[in-house]
């Protein structure tokens, strides 16, 4: 499980966070890879990688499928073409 890595992302005063901001999709490609189980980024990292303009929505994607946290309030994702692949989690998660 996973939760620390995409903290670093949030925290300024963390000197990786700049390098990691600007290689955001190599970082989210290595993060999903190495996580490939379950990721436990609590609701507000998941709307922050969500809503982050420079990942790439294949990322997005897999990392919506493999987060375990839902997002109580998906009005505040703001890309709408997602909201397929979290409506696509949820049911799986109900009917299976």
């Amino acid at each position: 499980m996973a939760n620390f890595s995409t903290h670093i992302l949030r925290d300024e005063d963390i000197p990786l966070c700049s390098y990691l901001k600007n290689n955001i999709n190599m970082f989210m490609q290595c993060y999903l890879s190495f996580y490939s189980d379950e990721i436990t980024d609590d609701e507000s990292t998941i709307i922050w990688i969500l809503n982050h303009p420079n990942i790439n929505n294949d990322e997005k994607e897999k990392y919506i499928n493999q987060a375990t946290t839902r997002i109580s309030d998906v009005s505040k994702i703001e890309d709408k073409s997602l909201f397929t692949t979290i409506i696509k989690k949820i049911l799986n998660e109900i009917y299976y």
